[in-house]
């Protein structure tokens, strides 16, 4: 079974659909999917091409826990990354359409 985005869930709870109870005991049974707290970034390859680059821990279960050392190294991946892309909604304006 897939999990459920948390902008459809806050959607749901705005319209009476769901209790806070209700989303508590769905965080709980890890059925909500996180939120990206990070805007998609792009970068030009060589050839022109847009692309997303990327960082993950390889081997991390997705019910899995960042250790402080892992959230670290994230933040200060995502802080290069922030040096060198653009965000998507600046490509969008050059010609990226996705």
């Amino acid at each position: 079974m897939g999990k459920i985005k948390r902008k459809d869930i806050d959607s749901l709870v705005k319209q009476g659909f769901l209790t806070k109870k209700d989303v508590k005991e769905m965080e709980k049974e890890n059925t909500i999917s996180r939120k990206s707290s990070n805007p998609k970034k792009y970068m030009k390859s060589a050839d022109g091409k847009w692309i997303e680059p990327m960082f993950y821990f390889k081997g991390l279960k997705k019910d899995g826990k960042y250790s402080k050392d892992m959230t670290q190294i994230r933040t200060e991946v995502n802080s290069l990354i922030g040096k060198y892309a653009i965000i998507k909604e600046e490509t969008s304006k050059k010609g990226v359409n996705k």
